[in-house]
């Protein structure tokens, strides 16, 4: 049985019956529409008449080519949207629906086993990363405070440096004077 038939015996209804309705119904509304226009238009004169009839299919045909592009783009919008799903199946179909075999279910579960394994060892990097981060962020505040002190300890020693220097000096100038 063919989805279309499938769909419209048990659902009653199909995308494809859809979009044959509306086609249709154009095709009428278009057809009384011209045929309204051809009737107003000949005034009771049969010449002009035969004449506008000869051209009403003409007309109607290139109408509806001109709206073809548009009506496939609805179709295919219809299709998205009505159309019912492969997975939606009667209760007297129901063995149309995968069975799943013990094989199946063992490796449902394998996987389920390796999964549930692949993120306790991820949770665990996860953990340590976090410690080492943490221990990293513990060691820079240190390395910083030890950088701040040995700038400190530089200033001081250029600080006796310099004071040595003048310390030299004087001695120099005081030796200089006791002789």
């Amino acid at each position: 049985m063919e989805k279309s038939e499938y769909e419209i015996q048990h659902f009653n209804f199909s995308v494809e019956q859809f979009s044959l309705e509306r086609r249709h119904y154009l095709n009428k509304i278009i057809s009384l529409t011209l045929q309204s226009m051809v009737n107003k238009l000949s005034m009771g004169n049969d010449d002009t008449a035969v004449f506008l009839l000869e051209q009403k299919e003409k007309v109607k045909s290139k109408m509806l080519s001109d709206m073809e592009q548009k009506l496939t783009a609805i179709e295919e919008m219809d299709l998205k949207n009505f159309s019912i799903p492969d997975y939606v199946l009667l209760a007297t179909d129901y063995y149309l629906s995968k069975q799943y075999t013990e094989e199946d279910k063992i490796n449902a579960d394998k996987e389920l086993a390796d999964m549930k394994q692949k993120f306790l060892e991820n949770s665990v990097m996860i953990a340590s990363l976090k410690i080492e981060n943490e221990k990293y962020e513990e060691t820079s505040i240190e390395m910083n405070n030890e950088e701040k002190l040995l700038v400190q300890i530089q200033t001081a020693l250029q600080l006796m440096e310099s004071q040595w220097e003048k310390v030299k000096h004087l001695a120099k100038e005081t030796e200089s004077l006791e002789q």
